[in-house]
C-alpha cells in the first residue's frame, strides 16, 4: 500500500496505533507503518474491536439471545463464519467497511459491532462443549447413570450418562421440551384429531395415520422410553406409570390406524416390556406406601395383560417363555410372605371368580400364591 499524507486532524489514529496494534480478537496483524493511509484506517478498526469485546462482555446476555432467538439456532454457525473469518480477510485487505472513501470512524463503528456480536459467539461456543460436564460426571461402563439436574428456567432435567455423551430430557410433557402444534405431544395431536373426525363423521371409520405419522408418533415414544426408563432408576414411580400408560396408548392407535400393516403391528412388539414396566412401577409405588394388597393386584393385573396380549395375537405359548412374564412372577413371588394372613380369604374369593369364569392361567397363579402364602 503506498504511503499518503495525514492530515493533522487525523493524527489521533497514531495514538490509538500505539496501544492497540494487534486485534487480539480477530488474529489481525501488528499495524503497519505509521504515516499511511492504512495505520489510520487499522488504528480506528483495532479500537473498534477493543470497544467492541468490551461491549460483548458486557452484554453478553443481549448479545447471547440475538444469536440464538433473533438469527436462529439454524443460522449461529452463519454468523459464526461471517464473524470469525469475514472481518479477518476484509481488515487484511486493507478494505474496511469494503471502500476506500468510507469514514474511519465508520469502519471502526462496524467493527466495534461485530467484535461485540464475536466475543459473545465465543463465549457461547465455549460453553456448547460438554467436555468440563462429563469430566466432572465420568462414565462407568455397565452401570445406569441418571441425575437430576436444574435447569436455567429453574425447572428439573433428568440427564442420563452414556459412553459418549449425556441425555438431557425434561420431566413433564415430551422430554425434548417442544410442543408440536400446540399439543403437548404428537399423540395427543392425533388424538385430537380422531376426536374431531368422530364428532364430524360419526364413527372413527376413515381416519389414517399416514406412514410420515406412524413414524413421527415412534419417533416420540423412543423419547418417552428413554425417559421412563431413566425414571424407574430415579425411583419416580408415578411417572413411569404415566409415560408407560402414555406409550400404551400410542400402540393402540398405531395397531388400531395405522395405513400399513407393517405400522400396525411393528410396535406391539414393545408391548410386553412396557406393560412389565407398568406393572412393576405401580407395585412399587403400593409397596412404598405399605399396601400389599394393591401391590399383588398391580403384578396379577400386569400378569393378565400379558395372557390377554399373547393370546390375540396367536402366542400362547410365548407367554411362559417371556421374560416380562418371570419377572412379575419372580416380583410377586417376593410380595406374596409379605401379605398378612387375612389376605388369605381374598385369595381363595379370587381364586373361585377365576375358576367360574374358566381364567385358569389367573386361577393357577392364584392357587400358587394361596400356596405360598399357607406355607
Amino acid at each position: 500500500m503506498q504511503a499518503k499524507f495525514v492530515k493533522p486532524e487525523m493524527n489521533i489514529g497514531r495514538k490509538w496505533a500505539a496501544w492497540s496494534t494487534r486485534d487480539r480478537w480477530f488474529g489481525l496483524p501488528g499495524a503497519v507503518p505509521k504515516r499511511t493511509y492504512g495505520t489510520i484506517r487499522q488504528s480506528f478498526l483495532d479500537a473498534g474491536v477493543e470497544v467492541g469485546a468490551a461491549i460483548g462482555r458486557r452484554y453478553l446476555k443481549f448479545s447471547d439471545v440475538i444469536l440464538t432467538r433473533v438469527l436462529g439456532p439454524a443460522n449461529v454457525r452463519w454468523a459464526a463464519e461471517y464473524i470469525l473469518f469475514v472481518p479477518d480477510a476484509r481488515v487484511r485487505a486493507g478494505l474496511g467497511s469494503g471502500h476506500r472513501d468510507v469514514p474511519h470512524w465508520m469502519a471502526g463503528f462496524e467493527y466495534l459491532v461485530l467484535a461485540a456480536f464475536g466475543h459473545a459467539l465465543r463465549t457461547l461456543m465455549a460453553d456448547m462443549d460438554l467436555s468440563r460436564i462429563m469430566e466432572g460426571w465420568p462414565y462407568e461402563p455397565g452401570k445406569v447413570q441418571v441425575r437430576l439436574v436444574e435447569g436455567t428456567d429453574g425447572e428439573p432435567r433428568i440427564q442420563v450418562r452414556l459412553d459418549l455423551g449425556i441425555i438431557q430430557m425434561h420431566t413433564e410433557g415430551r422430554p425434548d421440551g417442544q410442543r408440536p402444534r400446540g399439543f403437548d405431544s404428537l399423540l395427543e395431536y392425533q388424538e385430537a384429531r380422531l376426536d374431531e373426525h368422530t364428532g364430524e363423521h360419526g364413527s372413527a371409520q376413515g381416519f389414517v395415520l399416514t406412514a410420515e405419522d406412524c413414524r413421527d408418533l415412534k419417533e416420540e415414544a423412543a423419547q418417552f422410553y428413554r425417559r421412563y426408563t431413566a425414571l424407574w432408576v430415579l425411583e419416580d414411580y408415578d411417572g413411569v406409570v404415566r409415560d408407560t400408560t402414555r406409550n400404551l396408548r400410542a400402540l393402540d392407535l398405531l395397531s388400531k390406524f395405522a395405513e400399513t400393516e407393517s405400522d400396525r403391528h411393528e410396535m406391539d412388539l414393545f408391548r410386553p416390556f412396557i406393560t412389565m414396566m407398568r406393572a412393576r412401577a405401580l407395585a412399587s409405588q403400593a409397596m412404598r406406601d405399605n399396601e400389599a394388597k394393591a401391590a399383588l393386584h398391580a403384578i396379577d393385573d400386569g400378569l393378565e395383560q400379558l395372557r390377554q396380549h399373547y393370546s390375540s395375537t396367536g402366542q400362547e405359548p410365548g407367554f411362559e417363555r417371556s421374560s416380562e412374564v418371570a419377572t412379575l412372577k419372580n416380583m410377586r413371588d417376593a410380595l406374596v410372605p409379605k401379605l398378612p394372613v387375612s389376605q388369605k380369604s381374598d385369595l381363595r374369593r379370587r381364586l373361585d371368580e377365576a375358576l367360574r369364569s374358566e381364567n385358569y392361567e389367573l386361577a393357577a397363579i392364584l392357587r400358587d400364591e394361596l400356596r405360598m402364602l399357607e406355607n
